[in-house]
């Protein structure tokens, strides 16, 4: 098993940290339009938002599962930057550790 099959396999969680360009209903378009064609995967997606008047962190629902593969994380990192994502591998039904970054 190569790299990008194990990440696609092993990946629990894709944390992102949510770009200005996603605010308002167009950007929402635009982050489905990026989702759409890796959606039904095993790897869920969660959201960290930041702005100077509020912060949160939303898990999206089953439905927005994504297949974490490697033109997904190029097209997110070219969009957020490396530090702007990050995967939490593991077992599904293992909770432990969802939130291990520094992002907190």
């Amino acid at each position: 098993m190569d790299i990008d099959r194990a990440r696609e396999r092993f990946a629990r969680r894709l944390w992102l940290r949510w770009p200005d360009e996603f605010d308002g209903p167009q950007g929402l378009n635009r982050f489905e339009q990026m989702l759409r064609p890796y959606l039904r995967g095993s790897c869920g997606v969660s959201v960290a938002v930041t702005r100077p008047d509020y912060t949160g962190r939303l898990n999206l629902a089953d439905t927005w599962s994504v297949r974490a593969s490697r033109e997904l994380l190029d097209k997110l990192t070219a969009l957020v930057g490396r530090d702007g994502w990050y995967l939490v591998y593991g077992p599904r039904n293992d909770v432990r550790g969802e939130e291990t970054s520094s992002w907190r």
